[in-house]
């Protein structure tokens, strides 16, 4: 006897809640895609690995369609037809947008080396776990970009009524935008240039002024502070000052006047950041304590000048503008408060130069060097020369060291430091050593609590200061002399002052301007300082100098009117 059939209903049961387990399935698996990945789901969490998930549930649903067949055939006549089961593909993950932290993050599943070197993980070394071997795709044939490409920036355009009705009624303006393309041709670029001196060599008695520093204020003028002396560098009169613009760009300025401070030392590499929140102009610098060169005669003959050296102790201060009725006055700053001692790391001098960015998540970010000085019976130290950064997570009233970023074929110092605009990464970009030639850079994406190992830009660089800053909200701007040590008899020579731009997280960058192309003997321009006064508008502040003028020789040839703080007023959105 045949063993009988199961009837038809009960088999149309069966293939109708398998089926619906795997709609089920799936619609749940979409949920997850589009929650921006919160809930967990151990099985799906790469896009490898969402494909292998995708694959199984195709699987299961031709698993119900040979059940559906193996019924359909063993079943009596006149059972309901059953809709085969469509397969399912897979769907690519998608990205979930950027809300902080790694929540939403959909990674790779790659070799352990390459997705090492996505994440920029750390593998920490000696000394505090500061460096990681991780490389990074940053500075992408960098000279040759500079070279061929050029960027613009698109200013705002004002939005309609029907905008503002959308905002609340609010007046908006949307945000200027920068783009770099290849120039149709060599030497164009889209901007115009106007040129101004902030202040002039014998102002104020003042034969040496350098380091210029930039900083808006609440009532759109600019503030610049710099470091002075009668004499020359590292003269023990070296103080800082702070002169102020009558209008928007520092196209005319009024008198400095010295910051007033208890000076032992030099004071070196002034800072200004405004702190809107609390309407608090601050100001970082350094002092020397201990590292005072007597006077001697070179090996060559030339006599040394009694010089302090560069670096001492980390200071701040600040003065509130909050009250518009009451005016800025010098003897209004705060008693300064010290930051970071010459003593701490072994007795080694430290020195400021790069600006203070605050982080998307609130942190400010501060960077300077170790600078070990190697003249015997002064500022002797055991410790290498090294960069790092001051973080202050209490908007100033409290700092912490972190990094100890070295490389062994150069020394790394004024570091100038940004935030990526599409990534909460951070780079900073070193002067090095002048035979170096090049600049150099850290990467870091743990809010500057540890660093990549440093690596060359390709951008030529005769061992100068540099300026890094963000620019709109998808560019980063970057004023260097872009050119290697020049040859005798302009070995001190620094020119081709060149203000580039990158819209891409600096993958690659183009011209948006050559400020000084000058190439005399012993002549400077140098030191820049770069501020964004409006959309499409930036200022730079830097050194015009010399050799001579530097160290205080050969004045009685100088034309003072050549020398001082230069303004240069780069108007990106002109052709």
């Amino acid at each position: 006897m045949s063993a009988p059939s199961l009837p038809a209903s009960h088999s149309y049961f069966k293939l109708t809640a398998s089926v619906l387990m795997v709609i089920l399935l799936a619609l749940h698996t979409l949920q997850l895609m589009s929650s921006g990945g919160r809930a967990k789901l151990p099985d799906a969490r790469s896009d490898r690995d969402l494909e292998n998930f995708g694959e199984a549930l195709a699987t299961a649903a031709q698993q119900v369609e040979r059940e559906r067949a193996s019924s359909s055939s063993s079943s009596v006549s006149g059972t309901a037809q059953i809709k085969s089961t469509p397969t399912l593909t897979p769907t690519p993950a998608k990205r979930a947008k950027r809300g902080g932290g790694d929540r939403g993050r959909v990674e790779s599943e790659l070799p352990a080396d390459l997705l090492e070197n996505f994440r920029g993980k750390f593998r920490k070394t000696g000394g505090g776990g500061d460096l990681n071997s991780s490389t990074f795709s940053l500075f992408i044939d960098a000279d040759k970009n500079v070279a061929e490409r050029a960027c613009t920036c698109h200013p705002p355009k004002k939005l309609s009524d029907r905008d503002f009705l959308k905002g609340g009624g609010e007046p908006k303006l949307s945000k200027a935008s920068w783009s770099c393309s290849v120039r149709k041709a060599r030497g164009r670029t889209h901007s115009s240039l106007q040129t101004y001196w902030a202040a002039k060599t014998g102002d104020d008695g003042m034969m040496y002024m350098h380091m210029p520093f930039l900083a808006r204020l609440p009532n759109r003028s600019l503030a610049m502070a710099f470091q002075a002396s009668a004499h020359h560098e590292g003269a023990k009169d070296q103080h800082l000052r702070i002169a102020i613009s009558s209008d928007d760009h520092g196209a005319s300025w009024y008198p400095s006047f010295e910051v007033p401070t208890l000076r032992v030392g030099a004071q070196w590499g002034p800072v200004l950041h405004y702190d809107a929140r609390k309407s608090l102009l601050w100001l970082f610098y350094t002092e020397s304590k201990s590292c005072l060169r007597p006077a001697a005669v070179s090996a060559g003959g030339n006599r040394l000048r009694e010089k302090w050296l560069p670096g001492g102790d980390i200071f701040a201060t600040h003065v509130s503008l909050g009250n518009p009725k009451v005016p800025f006055k010098p003897d209004s700053f705060a008693p300064p408060r010290m930051l970071y001692s010459e003593t701490a790391d072994g007795g080694i001098p430290k020195v400021l130069a790069g600006k203070l960015v605050v982080l998307r998540n609130g942190d400010w970010i501060l960077p300077f060097w170790r600078e070990k000085h190697t003249i015997l019976g002064v500022c002797e130290s055991d410790q290498e020369g090294s960069a790092g950064v001051l973080v202050s997570q209490d908007r100033g009233e409290s700092w912490r060291p972190y990094g100890r970023i070295i490389h062994p074929g150069t020394w790394l110092i004024e570091g100038a430091l940004a935030q990526m605009a599409k990534s909460d990464h951070l780079i900073m970009v070193f002067r090095t050593s002048a035979g170096t030639g090049e600049l150099y850079f850290s990467k870091s994406d743990d809010n500057g609590r540890t660093w990549s190992q440093p690596a060359s830009t390709k951008l030529a660089n005769p061992g100068a200061k540099l300026v890094l800053t963000s620019v709109a909200d998808n560019a980063h701007a970057l004023v260097f002399n872009n050119h290697k040590r020049l040859p005798y008899p302009l070995q001190h020579s620094r020119t081709d002052l060149d203000l580039i731009a990158s819209s891409d997280d600096g993958r690659s960058w183009g011209i948006v301007h050559r400020l000084e192309s000058s190439r005399q003997e012993g002549r400077m321009f140098h030191y820049p300082s770069l501020l964004e006064v409006t959309p499409c508008k930036l200022v730079v502040a830097y050194t015009a100098s010399s050799m001579a003028m530097m160290t205080g020789e050969e004045r009685a040839q100088t034309d003072f009117n050549t020398y001082g703080i230069h303004i240069a007023v780069v108007n990106a959105d002109k052709f």
